[in-house]
């Protein structure tokens, strides 16, 4: 899957090709899939802020995720299995398993992240929550994923969860 990206400050343009880990053909202007601002105090993609300081992984991960949401037929390939994020439901081997929003929303927040995600930033971009709440949703939802899909479909370790076929 390939955007266009329109990004409005040289200095991120040159840094996000360095990285090449976004599918992208960056424009200088007109009308591109996704636009990158450089503000005083954030980074807006296409109207989603990323406050200052801000990590290129945090960038990359938010451009990603727009990307995969703007894809037409909205699929896409982790290892052995179809991920229709629009469609919410997976498919591999075991057939077709159809998804909640949130089981599609941790898909995809794992699968666009560079390393694994901890569990108050997953709970925090699924749900809304602050670090300070203590809650088994999440876990709940990892439990309900493995079985649904895999026992090793996501992986936990030290650093948090992360798509397990991404990784080997």
């Amino acid at each position: 899957m390939t955007v266009s990206l329109t990004i409005k400050n040289n200095n991120l343009s040159e840094l996000l090709q360095q990285h090449q880990c976004v599918n992208a053909e960056i424009m200088n202007s007109g009308d591109a899939d996704i636009v990158v601002e450089d503000r005083e105090n954030n980074l807006v993609i296409n109207g989603f802020e990323v406050e200052k300081p801000y990590h290129i992984s945090d960038v990359i991960e938010k451009i990603n995720s727009i990307a995969i949401s703007l894809s037409k037929d909205d699929s896409v390939k982790i290892g052995e299995y179809i991920f229709y994020y629009n469609h919410r439901k997976i498919t591999g081997s075991q057939g077709e398993v159809l998804l909640t929003d949130k089981e599609a929303d941790i898909i995809k927040c794992l699968m666009v992240s560079e390393a694994a995600v901890d569990k108050n930033e997953l709970l925090r971009r699924v749900w809304g929550y602050n670090s300070s709440v203590d809650t088994h949703t999440l876990e709940t939802h990892i439990y309900r994923l493995r079985k649904k899909i895999s026992d090793d479909f996501i992986a936990t370790c030290k650093e948090g969860y992360s798509i397990n076929i991404l990784n080997k």
